[in-house]
């Protein structure tokens, strides 16, 4: 037996950025990241393509990259 999902992975996305909105979650796509500020071993803000800074107020950061690619290339050094 194969089960599918009504509208594919992307109603599957939709929903649950549906209901995370629905808490109070910001969601920002397409924004490209150079750097995770980090301060006190947590992620407490991003830099943004073009020097911009912004502050996480979050207690969670969710990445949707190469986890590997971001350790590398987005956290200091010092970090790793």
């Amino acid at each position: 037996m194969h089960h599918f999902i009504i509208s594919g992975w992307k109603g599957v996305k939709d929903t649950l950025a549906g209901l995370a909105q629905q808490h109070g979650v910001e969601i920002k796509t397409n924004v490209a990241v150079e750097e995770v500020i980090v301060s006190g071993g947590r992620a407490v803000g991003v830099k943004l393509q073009g020097g911009v800074e912004e502050s996480l107020g979050a207690d969670q950061l969710a990445i949707g990259d190469d986890w590997w690619n971001w350790k590398l290339t987005m956290f200091s050094r010092k970090m790793i």
